[in-house]
């Protein structure tokens, strides 16, 4: 089964862009990686331009994840860098 944000890169904007996140925490600090990884995915998908963002939890290593996110283009991803640095 394709999850949400496979569908959406599917049916995107030619000038879509995308980022692949790999992210590890501490084994013994999962619950907490998972609560902060959680916490970007909820802010991430307010961001004006985002598109989506989809986060994956491996299953034999539980403290790798991989957060997938999707712009409307370039420029908004830009725009949402520019913010974080403030």
């Amino acid at each position: 089964m394709l999850s949400m944000l496979a569908l959406l890169m599917m049916m995107a904007e030619p000038n879509a862009f995308y980022v692949a996140t790999y992210v590890d925490v501490q084994l013994n600090s999962t619950n907490d990686g998972v609560a902060l990884i959680k916490q970007y995915r909820e802010a991430t998908r307010r961001e004006k331009g985002n598109s989506g963002v989809d986060v994956v939890q491996e299953i034999g290593r539980p403290y790798h994840f991989v957060i997938t996110e999707l712009w409307k283009d370039h420029g908004a991803v830009s725009i949402e860098a520019e913010g974080d640095s403030q």
